[in-house]
């Protein structure tokens, strides 16, 4: 989670608790009451994982696809030239 969606949390608990109105907490962000009632949805349906960045997910599974690739490639390469060797 980086800062902001860190923010996000924090203001949508306080919406959630009644602190702040939804117009409030989209004035703070300069986003839309739209998106805030978004962002709460998806917190109530996926917890924290609800307000991370869907680009944030994406460059994570790419990272660990790559990384998963690297090792896998690496180890073709070890045992072919061990079984050559």
């Amino acid at each position: 989670m980086n800062g902001k969606e860190l923010a996000w949390k924090s203001e949508i608990k306080l919406t959630l608790d009644g602190r702040i109105t939804e117009k409030e907490a989209a004035k703070w962000f300069g986003i839309s009451e739209r998106q805030i009632r978004r962002l709460i949805h998806r917190y109530h349906a996926k917890g924290e994982a609800g307000i991370v960045s869907k680009s944030a997910e994406c460059r994570a599974t790419a990272s660990l696809q790559q990384s998963y690739m690297r090792n896998t490639s690496l180890f073709y390469v070890k045992t072919d030239s061990e079984a050559l060797g």
